[in-house]
């Protein structure tokens, strides 16, 4: 899909593409495409907008965008910060006694939330 807006429900990369996907629950969540990604397309900041990214979403985007900073092994927390924006993310993974950790999930935290979890 291709456009110039982008509407609350979907994303957009540095190419002016745009998408949106719709959970089991029939909320439309936003997310990256992993297929443009291969293409060799980069992501565009979304640190101002998004909160909140699940497993596959989060995944992209901090492999895309995001660096990582400090891992907590113990707790099963990664956190990551935004180049860009200075913005933290903490990678949590709130099913962790599923196979393999279970989904993670990312959530934008402020400093202060990073500092509490992580020598920051």
């Amino acid at each position: 899909m291709t456009g110039s807006t982008v509407s609350d429900s979907s994303c957009e990369l540095a190419d002016g593409n745009t998408g949106a996907l719709t959970d089991e629950l029939g909320a439309h969540r936003k997310f990256f495409d992993l297929r443009l990604i291969k293409q060799g397309l980069t992501m565009q900041c979304r640190c101002k907008t998004l909160t909140t990214l699940g497993h596959g979403d989060g995944q992209a985007y901090a492999s895309e965008h995001l660096e990582q900073i400090a891992v907590d092994e113990t707790n099963w927390r990664v956190l990551h910060r935004c180049p860009d924006t200075e913005a933290f993310w903490l990678e949590s993974f709130p099913r962790s006694g599923e196979h393999g950790g279970g989904p993670s999930v990312f959530e934008k935290v402020t400093k202060a939330q990073a500092s509490f979890y992580f020598d920051v």
